[in-house]
């Protein structure tokens, strides 16, 4: 699995940068969301719990994903993002 940072944008207002990546994964499935974290924040330098999966979309017969990547200056910065994408990502616990 490779990535590639095809856009960012730095937004102060909400202390995050957002990227847009291509994720390159031929000849094998979608990657999880873990590991998709993982590499984004070896690949910029940074914490873990400051990563935030948005979105990932396949096309298909392609081997290609598209990614929306939060990266937050603080971890607190994080608890912005809407609750079910704080809990796909593993960052909070589903209230039952």
């Amino acid at each position: 699995m490779e990535i590639n940072i095809v856009h960012e944008h730095n937004n102060p207002l909400l202390r995050r940068k957002e990227i847009g990546a291509e994720i390159l994964h031929a000849g094998a499935a979608t990657p999880k969301r873990e590991s998709v974290r993982a590499r984004a924040a070896a690949l910029m330098n940074t914490d873990l719990e400051r990563v935030v999966l948005v979105s990932i979309e396949s096309e298909f017969g392609r081997g290609v994903s598209k990614a929306r990547l939060h990266v937050y200056d603080d971890p607190e910065a994080v608890q912005i993002e809407p609750q079910h994408i704080l809990i796909r990502n593993s960052l909070i616990e589903r209230e039952e």
